[in-house]
């Protein structure tokens, strides 16, 4: 069964039904508002009238959204079918396909339903990058930018010391995946190590689920630089990073993402969209932090006036971009 993005380009989708043969096409249209319940209902519809059984393997063709979904819909089929995600942008390439955890949106709320669901192949082919629009390019930039500031110095400085226009970020891509999965290896569910991976996320989802319903939605890679650039704000503040990293970082995700300013009369609901996030516990926000560039520090606390003081800084960054 071949689960592939509708806006997939016809030769991309010949190449991949000459390739894999597959004996049943299941179309999807790829955004946050699709990643739900209803979409899933649908795959396992098609799956079941397509007289799949628990032998029947799921490929999924797309990016971060599609797989997130095809995997969910894989790990409930007949309590569990194996799939195969096939990353057809950069961010799935180098992250979203990667590391076995699935997620849909309910209720507004980012990610808040998953299941862990491990594929039995991810398959990379760079070809599949090269009819990707310049702002997907960016956005997969910024899963390659955190995987530099939470695990690899070496790494943030060739991103920072180099020009790097949006056709060469894919050269990182296979860098990034190699620190994710090494670090999934440690904690395949997400009980200690792998939360450094959520570094940027916290606020990255919250904006995402704040924005999710409007004409200017954000992709998660730029929702996700907002994040970062908020959070190291917070380490800062905290005396985990200098000055210097906290200007680094900025500056790096400044140059490559030209992102809105945040209303402040959307801070309260920033705020209320963050209380859902899943690393929180009695009462009290919880973020993966850097720690310097190149380490992270897990369950670190922020008081709401530090995060507002976060997101009057990332505005502040951001609005010389406008």
């Amino acid at each position: 069964m071949l689960l592939f993005d509708s806006n997939l380009s016809i030769p991309s989708l010949k190449k991949l039904k000459e390739e894999l043969k597959p004996d049943v096409l299941i179309p999807f249209n790829a955004s946050e508002k699709n990643k739900s319940l209803a979409a899933v209902q649908n795959i396992v519809s098609a799956a079941a009238l397509s007289g799949a059984d628990r032998q029947s393997v799921l490929i999924n063709a797309g990016g971060g959204t599609l797989c997130d979904t095809g995997a969910f819909a894989a790990s409930v089929f007949k309590r569990g079918i194996d799939f195969i995600n096939l990353p057809t942008t950069l961010m799935a390439q180098c992250d979203a396909a990667l590391g076995g955890k699935t997620a849909l949106n309910q209720a507004g709320i980012k990610n808040i339903i998953g299941t862990y669901h491990f594929p039995s192949a991810v398959l990379i082919e760079p070809g599949l990058l090269k009819s990707l629009d310049t702002r997907n390019l960016i956005s997969g930039f910024a899963e390659i930018i955190k995987t530099a500031i939470i695990a690899d110095k070496k790494l943030f400085r060739q991103l920072s010391d180099t020009d790097i226009s949006p056709n060469e970020f894919s050269r990182f891509a296979w860098k990034a995946a190699q620190l994710k999965l090494k670090i999934v290896n440690k904690d395949p569910y997400d009980k200690g190590a792998r939360q450094s991976l959520n570094f940027g996320h916290t606020i990255g989802h919250a904006m995402e689920s704040f924005f999710m319903n409007d004409v200017s939605a954000l992709l998660h890679g730029e929702a996700v630089a907002f994040g970062m650039v908020a959070e190291t704000f917070i380490a800062f503040q905290k005396n985990l990073v200098s000055i210097k990293e906290l200007n680094a970082v900025a500056d790096l995700i400044q140059r490559h993402f030209n992102l809105p300013v945040l209303p402040e009369s959307a801070f309260e609901q920033i705020i209320h969209f963050m209380s859902f996030d899943k690393k929180n516990y009695s009462g009290q926000l919880i973020f993966s932090l850097p720690f310097g560039i190149g380490s992270c520090l897990l369950k670190q606390t922020a008081s709401r006036d530090a995060v507002i003081s976060a997101l009057h800084f990332a505005n502040f960054v951001f609005q010389h971009n406008q």
